[in-house]
């Protein structure tokens, strides 16, 4: 007779349970000069950041002072905490690792993200087109009316710093401005300026770069232009058709981003007269413009 026979395993009444630590998300300190570092920040004192790379979260603990750091954007909530004010300097070992060897400094993260925020001057170039018209006095004295021109401008850029938080950007520019007449004996007005605006812009930095905003003035000198189809002629007697220069206040933002380039949009109101056949008062012509414009810094 066969007898089967049924053999049943034990199972063991506990049952041993794994479970996955989550990876935190890793902050993101910034330093003065740019470079970006992700780490996993643990204690922020009154002089010093204390943190782990987020490549190696088991790995030693560094400390450095917040003096070297522009900001500090959280990684859990996107946060960005400043560190603006000068604090007092410790006795500590700059970016040393608490229990390793002191001679150890870690490497940036990504030195091709990096966004200058606070220091050093910096140079480049820019283009970009702009909607340009004419108001004034005049053109009701005279009863024309006026729509926009496309125009453009190209030239050089320049972005000083003066601290964490402001910069200065002026630049040096080729612009075409004007309008063009819906009726008259002429079809438009054109003229072309060697321009310098100047923005003093205020700086929020972003994930991706940072935001600049604010604004300044510009002046410019007459290179030429046009009435209808023949020459203008420049310069301040009654003959002459427009003034040799030209100036006004200005709104303009700014975004910069990593690789260098920056995209700027400005709006520029003439304040000067740019009849010279009449006193500074109406009947008078002024400049308006509005434009978007891309800039690439050379230096950086």
């Amino acid at each position: 007779m066969l007898v089967s026979v049924t053999t049943v395993q034990a199972q063991s009444p506990h049952k041993k349970s794994t479970t996955t630590r989550p990876v935190p998300k890793p902050d993101l300190l910034v330093r003065r000069d740019g470079t970006q570092l992700e780490v996993l920040v643990t204690e922020i004192t009154d002089n010093e950041v204390v943190y782990k790379r987020a490549s190696n979260p088991d790995g030693p603990v560094f400390r450095s002072k917040k003096t070297d750091f522009s900001y500090l954007q959280y990684g859990s909530n996107g946060e960005i905490e400043q560190f603006t004010k000068v604090v007092r300097q410790g006795s500590f070992t700059d970016n040393r690792p608490v229990d390793s060897e002191p001679r150890y400094i870690p490497a940036p993260v990504d030195r091709s993200r990096a966004v200058a925020t606070s220091e050093g001057i910096r140079f480049g170039l820019k283009g970009g087109i702009q909607s340009a018209t004419q108001s004034g006095g005049y053109f009701t004295l005279t009863g024309l009316s006026t729509k926009g021109i496309l125009g453009f401008q190209v030239g050089l850029l320049l972005d000083v710093p003066l601290n964490t938080a402001l910069t200065v950007r002026p630049q040096l520019l080729y612009s075409g401005k004007g309008c063009t007449l819906i009726n008259g004996n002429v079809s438009s007005y054109k003229t072309n300026y060697l321009e310098v605006p100047v923005d003093v812009l205020y700086k929020i930095p972003t994930s991706s770069g940072q935001l600049l905003l604010g604004g300044g003035g510009y002046f410019g000198y007459t290179l030429g232009g046009k009435i209808g189809t023949r020459d203008a002629k420049i310069g301040s007697a009654q003959k002459d058709d427009f003034t040799t220069t030209d100036f006004g206040l200005r709104l303009s933002g700014w975004y910069d981003l990593s690789a260098g380039l920056t995209l700027n949009v400005f709006y520029n109101l003439g304040l000067s007269n740019i009849n010279p056949s009449v006193g500074l008062i109406d009947p008078a012509i002024r400049n308006r413009t509005f434009g978007l414009g891309v800039g690439y810094f050379l230096s950086r």
